[in-house]
Parts: C-alpha cells; sequence; structure tokens
C-alpha cells in the first residue's frame, strides 16, 4: 500500500509549486468574488440613493415623545447619581 498518494516530499521543488498553486488559486477565487460583491453592491448603491432621496423629505419628529424620553432619561441620570453617593445597604466584599 502506497502511503503517500500524492509524491509528496520526493521533491523540493515539486512541494513549493503546489504549496504555491494552491495559494494562487484560492487568491483568484477570493478576488473573483470581491469584484462579485463589489458589483453587487454598486448596483444596489443607485437603488438604495434613489430610496433614500425619496424618503429624505418625509422625515418629522414627533416633539412630544422626544420630549418625554428626554424627561425619562434625565430622571434615569438622576436616580443613578443618587445610587453612586449613597451608602451601600450591604457589605462591600472588596473591602
Amino acid at each position: 500500500m502506497n502511503k503517500n498518494p500524492y509524491h509528496l516530499g520526493r521533491s523540493i521543488a515539486t512541494d513549493w509549486l503546489i504549496i504555491v498553486g494552491f495559494f494562487v488559486v484560492l487568491s483568484a477565487i477570493f478576488v473573483g468574488l470581491a469584484f462579485y460583491q463589489f458589483s453587487i453592491y454598486r448596483q444596489n448603491d443607485r437603488i438604495s440613493n434613489r430610496m433614500l432621496f425619496a424618503s429624505s423629505t418625509s422625515l418629522l419628529l414627533d416633539r412630544a415623545k422626544l420630549g418625554s424620553a428626554v424627561n425619562y432619561l434625565t430622571e434615569r441620570e438622576q436616580k443613578f447619581k443618587e445610587l453612586k453617593v449613597s451608602p451601600l445597604r450591604f457589605v462591600d466584599p472588596s473591602r
């Protein structure tokens, strides 16, 4: 039974040719995939620019909701500051 079916190790030049050839083929595949993805990106970029232009004019802010969100976050900030300065209810194990 032949333990080395690909004849690796018999010739240094052949081994290096296999290694370099493998990486050249792998690089060609990755370059092809990159060009494919770039072409898809360019096609979608044209579509998204039109959609962005069409939807950007209809953006309105609800000031009541924005004000309530700001109030909520301000209250949370105040509670956090209070908790930072208040003493702990339990013994701190790190001290």
